[in-house]
């Protein structure tokens, strides 16, 4: 799996529990991507060495 959509409700769960989640799954190497996300959905990719960082607009 290298893709996961969440829907994140921070009235529920809470901005400490959404803190949380995203350092959970950096430290197995996702990484929130602002491009694929809208709202409470948001997309977490796994990255490895070989990705590239691209430069913003591009």
């Amino acid at each position: 799996m290298d893709r996961l959509f969440l829907e994140l409700h921070d009235h529920v769960t809470g901005m400490l529990s959404i803190g949380r989640l995203f350092a959970t799954l950096a430290a197995k190497g996702f990484v929130y991507d602002p491009r694929h996300s809208e709202g409470s959905v948001v997309l977490f990719q796994k990255i490895g060495a070989e990705d590239l960082v691209r430069e913003y607009g591009t």
